[in-house]
């Protein structure tokens, strides 16, 4: 297969694949799966194969190539770790709202309250969770985690 791109889109799909491989192996770091583990393997090697061909082809401003192989420039790199840190804080703060508002909202309401609201929404609940998790969003905006403490009876004691 042939596949004509200008130098410009080439650049940006370094980057995406970059972005894609990353997330799997990172995804695989952590996780023992086998799927993962060779769906990890398979992108990098697509990866690998479009990294040389970019070098080959000229785009050595934006691959390098070492005895271990063919790699992102750092500038590149750095950028895809910017959006990935921008993501990952993003995702940590709705993954968070959403539990905290979830875990409140059934403090708030019974069981049998959530589930005859639920009904009459269709099965829903995002209507009766949403102020709950709104209320976190807020607060990690305006204050990031710096208001978030375990309240126990029991303080932790220093080693």
């Amino acid at each position: 297969m042939h596949i004509d791109l200008s130098d410009k889109d080439l650049k940006q799909l370094l980057s995406i694949v970059n972005l894609a491989v990353s997330t799997v192996d990172y995804a695989n770091d952590f996780l023992e799966s086998p799927q993962i583990t060779t769906r990890a393997r398979a992108w990098k090697n697509i990866e690998a194969d479009i990294l040389k061909q970019a070098y080959l082809q000229g785009m050595t401003e934006h691959v390098e190539h070492d005895e271990q192989g063919y790699h992102l420039a750092e500038h590149l790199f750095e950028k895809n770790m910017e959006i990935t840190d921008e993501y990952d804080s993003l995702i940590i703060h709705q993954d968070l709202a959403r539990d905290l508002g979830r875990r409140d909202l059934f403090e708030t309401y019974t069981e049998a309250e959530i589930l005859k609201i639920s009904a009459e929404s269709g099965g829903y609940i995002g209507v009766l969770m949403h102020p709950f998790e709104e209320r976190y969003w807020k607060e990690f905006e305006e204050h990031d985690y710096n208001r978030l403490r375990i309240v126990e009876d029991k303080p932790i004691q220093a080693p």
